[in-house]
């Protein structure tokens, strides 16, 4: 992949983490350096960096501030330097906005622990390396409690299904898209400065309403704010396996 051959090449130069730490590759100054080399990149050619949004801008940060000493010296260099590609594995199917709603199961055996369950609506999942995942490893906690994070690497076989299903939806979108507004809409010329302009109809709308984000604001606002009453059904004191899922409990 270009954009990790860009991305390495960087890292070699002490150019992809100029404000992290030097055990881990970085230069250690102040973010402004940072900032100022961003600003002068961006005037050139260079392959899309996109890929390292999630991984770099919060898997990372959240491995440099609370992860052990050895997943530090394990993952930090080689995701800054670009040779991993990490996600956030939090989503699930009944749990998208609601977080603290998640069912996948931690469960320790001896020295390791057993992932249990099921992740969705992971972006980048199917071209990333490491996942930092949310579980449930205390169910006789209230929901918002018992929850842990760790990293795991992303499966190969089955992360391939989801890929190939996300590409043919892609491909059934953008050929619907054409169709109701015209060829010229969702062409992109891959001349430098162009933007596919049919991720952009398609895409902005979906960000306003992504994992429930204007549901949440409103009720936000609305408590915090106004102070409006929280809305009903919350439970947050039972323990998460007493509490009703699907209209079943004890699971």
């Amino acid at each position: 992949m270009a954009a990790k051959a860009w991305r390495a090449k960087r890292y070699d130069a002490g150019l992809s983490w100029i404000g992290g730490p030097k055990m881990y590759g970085g230069r250690q100054l102040p973010h402004a350096y940072e900032r100022h080399y961003n600003e002068l990149e961006a005037r050139y050619e260079v392959t899309n960096q996109s890929y390292f949004g999630i991984g770099l801008g919060m898997v990372a940060p959240t491995i440099n501030d609370h992860g052990q000493q050895e997943v530090r010296d394990e993952l930090l260099p080689k995701m800054w330097r670009g040779d991993l590609i990490g996600c956030q594995l939090f989503s699930e199917p009944v749990a998208g906005s609601d977080l603290a709603g998640l069912q996948t199961k931690a469960e320790r055996d001896g020295d390791e622990w057993i992932i249990t369950g099921q992740k969705v609506w992971t972006s980048g999942a199917h071209y990333s390396d490491v996942g930092e995942v949310v579980c449930r490893t205390d169910p006789d906690m209230p929901k918002h409690q018992g929850l842990s994070c760790s990293w795991s690497t992303c499966p190969g076989p089955e992360m391939s299904v989801a890929k190939l299903a996300l590409t043919e939806n892609l491909r059934k979108t953008s050929a619907f898209v054409s169709r109701v507004l015209g060829p010229r809409l969702v062409a992109d010329s891959g001349e430098w400065g162009t933007y596919t302009w049919g991720g952009f109809v398609l895409g902005m709308p979906a960000m306003a309403i992504a994992g429930g984000s204007d549901e949440t604001l409103r009720n936000i606002v609305g408590e915090r704010v106004l102070g409006l009453p929280k809305e009903p059904g919350i439970d947050t004191t039972s323990p998460f396996k007493d509490i009703p899922k699907n209209g079943v409990t004890g699971r």
